[in-house]
């Protein structure tokens, strides 16, 4: 583009040296972050790029008020660091109200009360208990016993009427007796078994029953704090909803054609068209 008087910043973007020159010049100014995260309002904090990209959109077609463009650009980093944070607050105060849930809310209050009693609770306690048990026994035994009996017998009977001396004899020669009136022998032998088998079996069963009764006063000291809260929110209706859009399109501010328009941006160029 033909320049009469300098050179154009439309100039100065297109030539590959001083556009890098311009980049940095604009890079070094400060810029608020969004916080908020309801982003109700899309795209109210401008990036870096974008904010560049519009001012030197709204220049490009100027030309620069100084003779060379190495004071031009230096003037630029100057008056940019100068104005933006002014416009950082406004761009914090947009950013504000971005992450408020409802903007036409004027009430916002949350009230808590601590209610405290102390006293001595008395009272009467009666306490019923019953316990039943239930025992039960069974008991069974079997018994078997076999007896094994075995006798052997000799026995010897001597009758003398006419007793001699040689009959005064011990059982141990009664064998060898030679004179009696009258001999009986009785020998034998006998074997017996006896078994014997038996059981028993016995059952015992005891049902018992107890009841225990207990009634009695007790007395505590007692101490109860209650705690109630109360929360209140929204729109009181001070103001209609119609109002309050009036005034709010009023503090509605396009800060980016703020900062283009600013006077100290307007004087790095000259006035003439």
């Amino acid at each position: 583009m033909y320049a009469r008087y300098t050179e154009t910043l439309y100039d100065l973007m297109k030539n590959e040296q001083t556009s890098k020159l311009l980049d940095d010049a604009l890079s070094k100014y400060p810029l608020y972050e969004q916080k908020s995260t309801n982003n109700k309002i899309p795209n109210v904090i401008p990036k870096r790029s974008e904010l560049n990209q519009k001012l030197l959109n709204a220049y490009k077609y100027r030309e620069i008020g100084f003779e060379t463009v190495g004071r031009f650009l230096d003037e630029l980093e100057i008056a940019m660091n100068e104005i933006m944070p002014y416009y950082n607050q406004l761009f914090h105060s947009v950013d504000i109200i971005n992450d408020v849930d409802d903007i036409f809310s004027n009430v916002n209050v949350t009230e808590v009360f601590e209610e405290t009693k102390e006293g001595i609770l008395t009272g009467t306690t009666s306490n019923d208990s019953t316990s039943v048990s239930n025992n039960k026994t069974n008991t069974s035994s079997t018994d078997s016993n076999t007896t094994d009996v075995s006798m052997n017998s000799n026995e010897k009977t001597v009758h003398s009427e006419t007793p001699q001396d040689s009959l005064s004899i011990t059982a141990k020669n009664i064998d060898s007796v030679s004179y009696a009136d009258n001999v009986n022998w009785n020998k034998g032998d006998s074997d017996s078994e006896t078994t014997s088998n038996g059981s028993t079996s016995s059952e015992s069963e005891n049902d018992s029953t107890e009841t225990n009764t207990f009634d009695g006063t007790e007395s505590r000291n007692e101490n109860v704090t209650t705690s109630h809260t109360f929360h209140k929110q929204g729109n009181q209706g001070v103001n209609t909803y119609a109002h309050d859009i009036i005034e709010f399109r009023q503090t509605i501010l396009n800060i980016e054609q703020m900062i283009i328009n600013d006077n100290r941006i307007k004087e790095l160029f000259m006035t003439v068209l």
